[in-house]
């Protein structure tokens, strides 16, 4: 798939597993339970939609940006990132294992949980109150003086 717009479309529960994709842009779009499985995507944005108990097992993503997207238990186990964005996402419940989140900005993005081993964290940029949030998962305590 390449140089396509979609926009107010529902791909619910489809299957893009092993796709390519190379400037695609998603606006406004439904796609709970879409599985991105074995994809690579380039050059694709993603700006307010919907992307809840999605998959993207062993997929690679470049250039991608997620804009005021939900990611609510969305399954991302190793995933190779390159220049990825997430601005103003819902990404609570959301597991990235085997996904390193070096150089990823999620410090505008919201979660009430991650899954997320600690080596797949580092270089992560996060917010001070993420920060925290982060601390707390880990099982330590923080305390204020």
């Amino acid at each position: 798939m390449t140089d396509t717009l979609f926009i107010n479309c529902d791909f619910s529960n489809t299957d893009f597993s092993k796709a390519s994709m190379h400037r695609v842009e998603f606006i406004n779009c439904k796609m709970t339970g879409v599985n991105f499985d074995e994809s690579v995507m380039k050059h694709i944005k993603f700006h307010e939609s919907l992307l809840n108990f999605s998959g993207f097992h062993e997929s690679k993503l470049e250039n991608v940006s997620f804009e005021d997207t939900r990611f609510v238990t969305a399954d991302f186990f190793n995933v190779k990132f390159k220049n990825i964005e997430f601005e103003k996402c819902d990404l609570s419940e959301s597991r990235f294992i085997d996904t390193s989140l070096a150089g990823v900005d999620i410090s505008t993005s919201h979660f009430e949980s991650l899954s997320i081993k600690r080596e797949d964290l580092a270089g992560c940029i996060v917010s001070s109150l993420q920060a925290v949030q982060m601390a707390a998962l880990m099982g330590l305590v923080v305390k204020d003086e």
